[in-house]
């Protein structure tokens, strides 16, 4: 499992490098992108953009003075990718919180872990059983509750948004 940080960070000099948007580095941010399209089924052109551009997020930068700050897990949906939610992850580091997203092998269009491999979404496995599945689990339930630990969660566009409901 791949899992990203976003956090208040210490100042940084202008010409300090920004973060790769999609990965840690330009082969990884290709790889996603292809394969991102090819999971959403679209022309590879319309994602060619993504890999070309930087974050305002700068890797390994100094964490702000001031302590503890709370964490906000950002779990995608079905397919979906840690750095999708780019922009909401840097604006939650500006406002005090570290945000940890994670790609899910097998489920995310595709993972690039620090080995450099690429591990591919199984979703067209995953739908050849999802009727049995949902027929012997049911739908998710939702129900509120409330806690003081100082820990978040948010999902994504699809199934993220059952993931972190259960983490309520």
């Amino acid at each position: 499992m791949v899992v990203q940080l976003w956090y208040p960070a210490g100042a940084v000099g202008a010409d300090a490098p920004r973060a790769q948007y999609l990965g840690r580095d330009r082969r990884e941010a290709d790889v996603v992108a292809a394969l991102e399209a090819e999971y959403l089924g679209a022309p590879a052109f319309l994602l060619d953009g993504p890999p070309r551009a930087h974050t305002h997020a700068v890797f390994d930068a100094a964490p702000a003075a001031g302590g503890r700050f709370p964490v906000v897990l950002f779990s995608p949906g079905l397919g979906g990718l840690r750095t999708q939610n780019t922009a909401g992850a840097e604006n939650l580091a500006g406002r005090g919180y570290v945000v940890a997203g994670v790609d899910h092998p097998y489920d995310s269009a595709a993972v690039v872990p620090a080995d450099g491999r690429t591990v591919r979404t199984r979703i067209s496995d995953e739908a050849a059983g999802r009727g049995a599945t949902g027929s012997v689990c049911g739908p998710p339930t939702s129900g509120s509750s409330s806690h003081n630990s100082g820990a978040s969660t948010t999902g994504g566009w699809t199934s993220g948004g059952w993931t972190s409901d259960g983490w309520r």
